[in-house]
């Protein structure tokens, strides 16, 4: 008896607790009310993170201003690959060299300048093929997302430090595997004072957007989604339809395989100004084989391919080197680019995951992944780990 003149009490307790739990989410929801559904065929977007626009020095706009007037920080093609089994992140380089006449300069971050459309339109002639749409990010929605996730594990190949007064931005990271709040995670992906320059950076955010993905993909995940949407709601500004929004959903929940890609190009000078300079011929190639509509292509003969050593360990990379010499791989070299994980193992190919899994069969130890990571102009990146026995 007390029990049921009790019950509507408590029912209405619950309700409330949940009305304040799932109100930071409710913007969201209504906007969109997308039921998760898995694609037939490519789906292809715009993400692009948009950086501070000041008014005067030292002073910010308004987050409104950052859309309408600031420039593009980091510029990734998105698309949801179901014949592959696949999400593709191709990261475009900021400084990317196009001509469209957006700037004097014509790089492909100013293309903001006329718009979200604008920017989709670059990307567009850029590849030759036609996107559904685009998502912009603002920096203090990463900054947001990842204190809202409670960090993301990435591993910081190199100590990075450099401050930044006018975003008031102080960079001091030390290298190794770590758990990086919004503030550590913000200069982590904008640091670029090292040998690649911007490259080095598109890199490093590769492996974040990784690391980022399979955090959202944590069952723990669930009991943040109020949080996290009124971080989307609030720093995202999109054009996708209520079924673009519940594919991506679907697709995410399918626990796809991700593939990162760096735009083909090289670095290039053109009157006194420093560009990434696209590959036409190669990137024609890419979008026909990696983002199509059907199954990855044939691997090469591995043993032909140019392939580079990395690790921190000279012992293991040389030991690793004369392993794969040993079975044929004659165009095998190690270079003194930074290395991944020091325990672990990773061999990258830039474009096929059948060539990175072969690699990985002729090692014998590691996982294999498609990533624009690895070393500029090697066909395979072998990333030697502690877990490589000798």
């Amino acid at each position: 008896m007390r029990l049921r003149r009790f019950l509507p009490i408590l029912l209405i307790a619950l309700l409330a607790a949940f009305a304040f739990w799932i109100a930071p989410a409710w913007g969201l929801i209504s906007r969109f009310a997308a039921v998760p559904a898995m694609p037939q065929r490519p789906v292809t977007i715009l993400l692009a993170g948009v950086g501070h626009y000041y008014k005067y020095y030292h002073q910010r706009g308004s987050i409104d201003d950052d859309f309408k007037r600031g420039l593009t920080d980091t510029m990734v093609v998105v698309q949801l690959n179901p014949a592959q089994k696949a999400i593709k992140l191709l990261s475009v380089p900021r400084d990317t060299r196009v001509g469209a006449g957006f700037t004097a300069n014509d790089k492909i971050n100013a293309a903001i300048s006329g718009g979200p459309d604008s920017s989709v339109r670059a990307v567009e002639g850029l590849l030759g093929m036609r996107l559904s749409g685009y998502l912009m990010v603002s920096i203090d929605g990463t900054r947001e997302l990842v204190d809202a996730l409670g960090g993301v594990r990435v591993f910081v190949p190199q100590e990075m430090k450099y401050t930044d007064t006018a975003a008031k931005l102080n960079i001091d990271l030390k290298p190794g595997l770590q758990l990086l709040n919004g503030r550590a995670a913000e200069g982590f992906l904008r640091f670029r004072y090292d040998n690649l320059g911007d490259i080095g950076r598109v890199q490093r955010q590769q492996s974040f957007f990784r690391a980022l993905l399979d955090r959202l993909r944590e069952p723990a995940t669930i009991t943040k989604i109020p949080a996290i949407a009124k971080v989307i709601e609030k720093n995202t500004r999109t054009n996708l339809t209520r079924l673009e929004v519940g594919q991506l959903l679907g697709f995410l929940l399918s626990r796809p395989r991700v593939d990162t890609l760096l735009l083909p190009g090289g670095f290039g000078n053109l009157y006194g100004v420093s560009y990434w300079i696209p590959d036409a011929p190669a990137i024609r190639t890419m979008v026909g084989q990696t983002m199509s509509d059907t199954a990855a292509p044939a691997t090469r003969n591995v043993r032909e391919l140019r392939v580079a050593i990395v690790s921190s360990d000279n012992v293991l990379a040389a030991a690793a080197r004369a392993k794969l010499r040993g079975k044929g791989y004659t165009n095998t070299f190690i270079s003194d680019s930074r290395p991944g994980d020091p325990l672990l193992t990773t061999i990258l190919s830039p474009s096929s995951i059948g060539e990175a899994r072969a690699v990985k069969l002729e090692l014998g130890v590691g996982s294999e992944l498609v990533s624009g990571e690895g070393v500029l102009g090697a066909d395979i990146t072998v990333r030697v780990g502690r877990d490589f026995q000798p």
